[in-house]
């Protein structure tokens, strides 16, 4: 589902309450799942 809220945490909280039963949210790379909470992708740098 595609919506207009910036951040994971928020659309957490907003699919959570809309759609009881969420199991996994994902925004980019980042992600909330019932199981493991909160996941935050990790910036590779590249060498220059």
């Amino acid at each position: 589902m595609l919506c207009d809220i910036e951040t994971l945490e928020d659309a957490v909280e907003y699919l959570n309450k809309r759609f009881p039963g969420v199991v996994k949210v994902e925004m980019g790379k980042d992600y909330w799942t019932t199981d493991e909470g909160f996941h935050k992708a990790e910036l590779l740098v590249a060498d220059g």
